[in-house]
């Protein structure tokens, strides 16, 4: 966790003063370029050239070291290649210069053995200085910080006659993607931002530290972020949980999601991806926004930055000319569960007003072609909308780009009278550039993708309720109370059975079936008899993870004739197995009747720490994937969370027979979670599998259970 202030990056990205080293009077070449662009955006400050070669570059007088500059720079940008870019940190050290770009490639990227020492030099180099200078990149393309005219990268991008500032912040570590791609299609769109900051290799700041500076900065409202790996998850989750409660939307756009993806992210910058399962559920449960593309990320950041202020449930009121797009959205609105809530009567009556008489008002609303020069329709059905107590968000339409002056003027109208969120679907906007970017600049999103327009609005649906939970004033839990029994587990111990497992879970309250260990027939007949048939006979090995793949499990067992075969039939496989039948005995358990199966596991993941996964037993699991996931601690909230967004909810739901006691699971997986929490240091996992979840009001058992103790890497 950083311990500096949060404005130490204000001399980096506002700097007074700049030192260039390396510079070229060739202003084609990469480090000419920079020049060119700091004049060409009017960097207020002053400018420092370092070219031994020469005496000065447009006008500007050259130094032959940065150490002979007259005053220290705020900002030094070492545009030298990467055999001498180490050297010239170190003097950017003795100079004093509290931050420095190191924008060459070549440190590590990889596995060429000269490209590994080159990056084990500059690290040493950081290591000796990083209390005198901080360093952005390598391999990075600068940054750009567009409210005060500060052009610190060399893109091609940045060839435009005036920047166009707004309040979104993006960070990336891709140069390639932040530096150039986003860039160019902001410029093509008219869309503008407050900074854009790409990181490269982080040898020293990171993502994180300029994701936090934009937190603090109130020039910013919305962070966008184009991430390929992380090195420190759980400051991510700070700052994600410190934005939503200053109302700052984050947007991640993350690459590396599948395995070739994240090997490749690997040897780009050598971070580590992560399981994006798991990122995923840190996105929903701090109130980040996960994408899946460019535009998706700028359109969502746009959106926010236009509309600050959401409501807490996203019910849309739309309108359109075309039967065929109120078809559409309403199909697109099913799929993404944002709802077009039906309307008052008094709304009803309203509308009829102003539709043909063969039209039945409904939300969507369809005008007809009818509304083609009575245009005033647009504003009138608005305001109907408006006055709806079930529409929080107004969503019309345009499908065509002839006669859309009167409309646009209307939407304007309105908007200067109503606070509501709203927004237009357009899909050919982007033919017409001049409503197209008036109306974004009055506020008024437009978008132009059906199937983003819905995806975009439940994201933001999904950040607003986490946020809610975020900032919710409810008392915080209880300190978790650690079981005697947890208590001797010690790194490089041997996984825990079920009984032990078992043991810990009842101290936190998870009950289990009634059970009793015997090592002969007899015991085995005895003990079923005092449990009550049908019973399970389950293997108990030290060293044996899963029972079932040496046949160590047999259910069903109906009389003690039944129970004996059973018992010396795992006896027997699972000695032919290798197991010591000296150490081995045999778990007599009762038959759980009229639960559904369910699984909760946690992991210790290496970026964000322990994870929990929940999810139905069998096929839902094992075969559809159909899992959640979530951070430990898991509040109350977030189990009832993770429960209801598998696609199998429906059968604990009570779908196909009766309710199951989904507060008592949710209670489960809270306690779960605590306790591998509490263990992280540990334990690398935590499963129970089966949990049976009984009908509502009944509670849950676990079935079996397993804790594998963490092992010295």
């Amino acid at each position: 966790m950083s311990t500096q202030p949060v404005n130490y990056l204000a001399p980096m990205l506002k700097p007074a003063s700049i030192a260039l080293i390396g510079v070229s009077a060739d202003q084609n070449k990469f480090n000419g370029r920079i020049l060119r662009y700091l004049r060409m955006h009017d960097f207020p400050g002053k400018i420092f050239l370092i070219n031994p070669k020469r005496s000065q570059i447009d006008g500007l007088k050259c130094y032959s070291d940065v150490r002979e500059l007259p005053e220290r720079p705020d900002l030094a940008l070492i545009l030298l290649n990467m055999d001498n870019a180490a050297a010239g940190l170190e003097a950017c050290a003795e100079r004093g210069i509290p931050h420095a770009v190191l924008f060459s490639a070549g440190f590590g990227e990889s596995n060429d053995p000269k490209s590994s020492k080159r990056h084990e030099e500059l690290l040493r180099v950081i290591e000796n200085v990083r209390d005198r200078v901080r360093v952005l990149g390598p391999n990075c393309n600068g940054f750009v910080n567009y409210g005060d005219g500060v052009a610190c990268a060399s893109t091609a991008s940045l060839e435009v006659d005036s920047f166009i500032p707004s309040d979104i912040g993006l960070v990336a570590q891709s140069g390639g993607i932040g530096g150039a791609t986003i860039p160019t299609l902001a410029n093509a769109w008219g869309m503008g931002f407050r900074y854009i900051v790409t990181t490269g290799n982080e040898i020293d700041l990171e993502a994180c530290d300029f994701m936090e500076f934009m937190i603090h900065d109130p020039g910013v409202h919305v962070i966008a972020a184009v991430i390929e790996g992380f090195r420190d998850g759980k400051r991510l989750v700070r700052l994600a949980q410190e934005a939503a409660r200053r109302n700052k939307p984050i947007v991640i756009l993350r690459t590396g999601r599948t395995e070739a993806g994240a090997k490749a992210a690997a040897s780009h910058t050598a971070a580590i991806s992560g399981n994006q399962s798991i990122f995923s559920a840190v996105c929903q449960q701090t109130g980040m926004i996960c994408v899946d593309d460019v535009d998706e990320l700028l359109e969502t950041a746009r959106t926010l930055s236009a509309v600050h202020e959401w409501p807490e449930a996203i019910r849309l009121g739309s309108l359109s000319m075309s039967g065929g797009f109120v078809t559409l959205s309403t199909d697109a609105a099913e799929e993404n569960d944002v709802p077009f809530p039906p309307l008052a009567e008094s709304t009803k009556t309203i509308l009829r007003n102003d539709l043909p008489d063969f039209m039945t008002p409904s939300n969507p609303v369809d005008l007809t072609a009818a509304a083609v020069g009575n245009w005033h329709v647009y504003g009138d059905c608005l305001r109907a909308l408006d006055d709806d107590p079930s529409v929080s968000v107004l969503m019309p339409v345009l499908t065509v780009n002839s006669h859309i002056d009167a409309p646009c003027r209307e939407f304007l109208e309105f908007k200067k009278k109503s606070a509501t969120p709203m927004l237009v679907l357009w899909p050919t906007a982007h033919y017409v550039g001049e409503w197209y970017e008036r109306l974004w600049n009055e506020d008024i999103p437009v978008l132009t993708s059906t199937t983003r327009t819905f995806k975009i609005l439940r994201l933001i649906q999904d950040r607003m309720e986490s946020v809610a939970r975020i900032v919710d004033s409810s008392p915080p839990e209880p300190k978790f109370e650690l079981p005697g029994a947890a208590s001797g587990i010690r790194v490089n111990d041997a996984p825990l059975g079920e009984s032990a497992t078992k043991t810990i879970l009842q101290e936190i309250g998870i009950a289990s079936p009634r059970q009793l260990v015997v090592r002969s027939e007899d015991e085995a007949r005895y003990a079923a008899k005092q449990i009550g048939f049908p019973v399970v006979l389950k293997i108990e090995a030290e060293g044996v993870l899963h029972k079932t793949d040496i046949g160590g499990v047999v259910t069903g067992l109906q009389d003690s004739d039944d129970v004996a075969n059973a018992y010396n039939n795992i006896m027997s496989k699972a000695i032919d197995s290798g197991l010591d039948s000296a150490t081995l005995s045999v778990l007599v358990q009762e038959t759980v009747q009229g639960g559904i199966e369910a699984i909760i596991g946690t992991t210790r993941d290496p970026i964000f720490g322990v994870a929990v996964m929940f999810g139905l037993g069998g096929i839902f699991t094992e075969v559809l994937g159909d899992v959640s996931h979530r951070l430990a601690p898991v509040s109350l909230a977030d189990a009832h969370s993770m429960i209801r967004e598998i696609k199998g909810f429906r059968v604990l739901a009570g779908h196909r027979g009766p309710a199951s006691d989904i507060d008592a699971l949710a209670a489960a997986i809270v306690k779960l979670s605590a306790l591998a929490k509490a263990m992280e240091e540990s334990i690398d996992e935590l499963e129970i599998n089966p949990l049976f979840v009984m009908p509502d009001g009944r509670g849950v058992i676990a079935g079996d259970g397993l804790i594998l103790p963490a092992q010295s890497k």
